[in-house]
């Protein structure tokens, strides 16, 4: 197995010149780093991650916490993120909360332990004040889809009641005064927002909101087509169907 000691007796410098060339301080004398690299390159030299991340105090990688592996949303999500991160020669390591405020917790603790550079964090769970404290004291971090007004320049999002109005208000436009509303799990912020939307535009109509033509459903498309059925069973006169899919 080579070593840096190997690279540095090749190259005719110290092991500390070796590491800081790998390194890439800008003390090292550029004759230096020429020699290093070359000898590092007609020895096969690979260097130790791990000893490297200790070296720099960076892994090279950025963790990301998402609420599910799997899903027309997180897996776009997941697939642009790594793309992106391996532009910068960087790796990403996913984690996924399970729509569970512990296993979310956990997750991040996890990624924590793995010195990542960055964390992305998409959380249905956790608490605003818990989410400031992440940022606030751990590595950079980035909050999808939840505005925190204190962390507002880390935070990427939509406004999601504003969403829920414009496509309500849409329906009201096209004539349609009985509009159901299939929101995703209520457990999820996404789903509340989008449901106020919807009850922002039928106030604004002057339409009395109607819990009978609200039911819970899912995000996924497919999952609620059931719901479709208990809702048509419920009241013959619903002509539009608002159904805020992720």
């Amino acid at each position: 197995m080579i070593t840096i000691k190997d690279v540095s007796e090749l190259a005719q410098v110290s092991q500390a010149t070796v590491s800081r060339a790998l390194n890439g301080h800008s003390t090292v004398k550029e004759a230096n780093r020429i020699k290093v690299f070359a000898a590092i390159e007609k020895l096969g030299y690979k260097p130790n991650a791990f000893a490297q991340a200790l070296a720099t105090r960076r892994s090279n990688s950025i963790g990301m916490l998402v609420g599910s592996l799997k899903g027309p949303f997180y897996g776009p999500l997941m697939h642009n993120a790594e793309d992106t991160v391996y532009k910068k020669n960087m790796h990403l390591i996913v984690t996924s909360g399970q729509e569970s405020r512990e296993k979310e917790r956990e997750s991040i603790r996890f990624l924590q332990s793995k010195r990542v550079d960055g964390l992305i964090i998409h959380s249905d769970s956790l608490s605003d004040d818990e989410l400031i404290k992440i940022a606030r004291e751990s590595t950079p971090t980035i909050v999808l889809n939840r505005y925190i007004p204190e962390l507002s320049n880390q935070c990427i999002c939509i406004n999601n009641e504003f969403g829920g109005y414009i496509a309500t208000k849409y329906l009201l436009e096209c004539g349609h005064s009985k509009i159901a509303c299939i929101t995703g799990e209520l457990s999820k912020i996404d789903s509340r927002d989008r449901l106020q939307g919807y009850r922002n535009a039928l106030a604004e109509h002057a339409i009395q909101y109607d819990e009978h033509l609200v039911i819970e459903g899912h995000f996924e498309l497919h999952g609620n087509h059931q719901t479709v059925r208990r809702l048509l069973d419920r009241n013959q006169q619903i002509s539009a169907i608002f159904l805020p899919e992720r």
